[in-house]
């Protein structure tokens, strides 16, 4: 049951940082506005952000990693969104 609170409360969390910087940046709240952010703009723009959120958090390696993945992606198609990423469903 913890697992779910923890989910419930970063989803809470996510869904209240959305509306706060919409309020913030005088825009109206809107269905678009919730899309995931995984979803939106390029796989490069991502990656920069999530290091940066997690700056402190992650490790050299990890960092090393993922400019790594970054540099490939960019190699491949500079402007690839995640929109863009066929998913799999199920094994």
């Amino acid at each position: 049951m913890p697992e779910y609170n923890a989910i419930l409360t970063k989803e809470k969390n996510e869904v209240e940082t959305i509306i706060n910087e919409a309020i913030f940046n005088d825009q109206p709240i809107t269905r678009n506005l919730f899309d995931k952010s995984e979803n939106k703009g390029s796989s490069d723009q991502f990656i920069d952000k999530h290091v940066k959120q997690n700056e402190g958090k992650l490790s050299e390696g990890r960092i090393k990693h993922y400019k790594s993945i970054q540099k490939k992606i960019k190699a491949f198609n500079p402007k690839l969104k995640f929109k863009d990423i066929p998913r799999q469903s199920g094994p």
